[in-house]
């Protein structure tokens, strides 16, 4: 599904959604980088449980940016509800 804009002359384009993509990426990568965190104490299987927990919202991101890859509108609907949702606990 291709959005088109409309210019001032009336010309219709293709909007670029590519950037919403690239901007997605980039805000999970830095959401993992806070996993790290999790090598600071304990053994290694308590290292590597805590990192995979911490791992939990990245996974969650990556599944939405799947979904927004493959359908944009539902895609960008649940960007928007998770968006108003995690909004008010930051």
């Amino acid at each position: 599904m291709s959005i088109f804009v409309k210019t001032f002359s009336g010309i219709y384009y293709e909007a670029p959604h590519y950037p919403a993509l690239l901007i997605s990426i980039l805000a999970i990568g830095f959401v993992s980088i806070f996993s790290l965190d999790a090598f600071d104490h304990g053994t290694a299987s308590e290292q590597l449980f805590d990192f995979m927990m911490h791992l939990i919202p990245t996974f969650v991101l990556i599944i939405i940016l799947a979904i927004a890859w493959k359908w944009e509108l539902i895609g960008g609907i649940i960007y928007v509800l998770l968006g108003i949702f995690i909004s008010p606990l930051i």
